[in-house]
């Protein structure tokens, strides 16, 4: 009965602790406290109220050391007593405190406060220590750009910054892919996207076509094509390497795939009053014109990476309804700025039954990133177009021959 009767007491008085906690008032806190002074946890909330209310700092630490001291694995109360201790300069007791809660818990989040401490410090050899132990640790949903930032704040050594600080980890190259490319730092970018080609899977395709987007912006053709072939070589998107020297330089023009909008494959930029579906069984791209269209737009486009003073060959089969000639819609081929002077031009599409057509080009001799675009620019003297054309089978490949260059850019 003695017995039974002391378990009910404490059961009893443990809950009313409880019950008083969760008040969160620092009296009720306080109180819990006096029944459960064992409870690490009373302390933690104590030392926070106190803050909350303007409490000193002695009264502050003497909470936390005293929850602390009942649960020494509590990783927060560690770092909370080292950076207090290095606001006054006690910078020994800091690392102690702050080594000790990256011993107690080996995640994350203490790591990276140390590695944050030894930044401040300036201790090179421990601050990359201790960041490639956070960022080893690091969950995908973690926010790793503050740590890459304080790389970037050490040392602009790019090969530095790869071989001491980033893991190879799927989720930390792919964090710090994006930290690079929103930083604009394209060059540093290289080394770690071929990284991540290593570990790819088809989670990381979006952001690295991202960066070959950005290459692609940035007039760096060749590193976008080089790129793009090492994403299909590793068997993460569907299509055709490019090859410029042979002369391969379109991407799906059968239309067989929906087009990614993502580096050399069709973007088709939204405009209102167009409309653009696939048809599967004629793999055939149709672009439909309410008539209420603007009176200049693209309407499907891709990046090609030609090479300079080479003769190509731009073939392509058509069929419109509802489109009389000359009224405004035509293939461009443009350089990447979208100058508005074009390398060459087809004449104005209109026919009724499916029509292959032919046309030739030479690029200039500086090596050009292009552009080939349809277009609608509305002809003066006529309404804006409504009805459909049909695109298949368009291709571009080098000649051998030499090809003679209208002034227009364009030889039938």
């Amino acid at each position: 009965m003695a017995v039974l009767a002391g378990a009910l007491y404490w059961s009893v008085r443990l809950a009313y602790a409880d019950f008083l906690f969760r008040q969160n008032r620092p009296e009720s806190v306080a109180g819990a406290i006096r029944l459960a002074s064992l409870n690490a946890e009373y302390h933690l909330r104590q030392a926070e109220l106190i803050a909350r209310a303007g409490g000193s700092d002695a009264e502050q630490e003497a909470a936390l050391e005293r929850a602390v001291a009942l649960n020494p694995r509590d990783s927060e109360v560690w770092m909370e007593l080292g950076l207090r201790a290095e606001i006054r300069g006690e910078l020994a007791r800091a690392e102690r405190c702050l080594v000790e809660a990256a011993r107690v818990d080996r995640t994350y989040p203490p790591r990276s406060t140390l590695a944050n401490f030894y930044f401040r410090r300036g201790d090179p050899e421990k601050f990359w220590r201790w960041t490639r132990a956070a960022l080893q640790t690091a969950p995908a949903s973690a926010d790793m750009a503050p740590l890459f930032r304080l790389c970037w704040s050490w040392s602009e050594g790019a090969e530095l910054i790869l071989s001491r600080a980033i893991p190879e980890r799927p989720e930390v190259l792919r964090q710090y892919l994006s930290f690079l490319l929103g930083s604009g730092r394209l060059a540093p970018a290289r080394a770690v996207a071929e990284r991540m080609l290593e570990l790819a899977t088809a989670e990381d395709v979006p952001l690295l076509l991202t960066y070959c987007d950005r290459l692609l912006e940035a007039r760096q053709a060749a590193a976008a094509a080089r790129l793009w072939n090492a994403i299909i070589g590793r068997g993460l998107i569907g299509y055709q390497t490019l090859h410029p020297t042979d002369g391969l330089v379109l991407t799906n023009g059968d239309f067989r795939l929906p087009p990614r909008a993502q580096g050399f494959d069709w973007r088709l930029p939204p405009v209102e009053g167009v409309s653009v579906s696939r048809d599967i069984r004629a793999t055939a791209l149709h672009v439909t014109f309410s008539g209420k269209q603007p009176e200049q737009c693209e309407l499907l486009w891709q990046y090609l990476p030609l090479l300079a003073a080479t003769s190509y060959r731009f073939g392509f089969e058509y069929q419109t309804a509802g489109i009389a000639p000359n009224t405004g819609l035509r293939w461009e081929i443009q350089d990447v700025s979208g100058a508005p002077v074009s390398l060459a031009a087809s004449s104005s599409l209109a026919a009724e039954n499916w029509t292959a057509e032919e046309l030739t080009f030479t690029t200039p001799a500086k090596r050009v990133a292009a552009r080939l675009v349809l277009t609608y620019r509305r002809a003066p003297g006529t309404t804006r177009i409504s009805g459909w054309i049909a695109l298949r089978r368009v291709n571009v490949k080098a000649m051998s021959e030499t090809v003679s260059v209208s002034r227009a850019g364009v030889s039938r």
